[in-house]
């Protein structure tokens, strides 16, 4: 992370942005972002490290769908500016420790969620955890974990 975070501060490492758009002509490649202001980075070379969109209602992992099928867990609901229901990407949780919400809504005792899966809850939510962070995103996971040891001790 650090030596990407040095390329990125060196300009020879650029983020496309969410939901990126990429395209070749004569032999440049364009990598842009509609939620990103500006022309798309140009390059003659690419490099995709493309993290896969986070969907636990189309994961492949078979403890997502079996969680899913046993009515364990449940992905989260949100309204749109329009007033329309929307699925998010992750799972519907309690409150910290973030436990599954079942079928009905209930928490369900024991099933914590850490992480990618909390996207719908914590925007940004990052796959690393690093203890000494200067910013709360950066040790989010790490006070979450804690948290989630703190509850199964009680």
């Amino acid at each position: 992370m650090e030596q990407l975070a040095a390329l990125v501060r060196a300009k020879v490492v650029h983020f496309a942005g969410p939901d990126p758009l990429f395209r070749i002509t004569h032999g440049v490649f364009t990598a842009g972002s509609p939620w990103v202001a500006g022309a798309p980075w140009e390059a003659r070379y690419l490099v995709e490290a493309l993290a896969p969109a986070n969907n636990v209602t189309r994961s492949d992992s078979p403890l997502m769908q079996n969680l899913l099928a046993d009515g364990l867990a449940r992905p989260r609901h949100m309204l749109a500016s329009d007033g329309e229901p929307v699925v998010t990407s992750g799972w519907d949780v309690s409150a910290p420790p973030y436990r599954t919400l079942d079928g009905v809504g209930e928490a369900v005792e024991d099933l914590y969620v850490v992480g990618l899966q909390l996207s719908s809850v914590q925007w940004g939510t990052a796959i690393a955890a690093e203890a000494s962070a200067k910013y709360r995103s950066g040790y989010r996971t790490v006070r979450d974990t804690d948290a989630i040891a703190a509850h199964i001790l009680r």
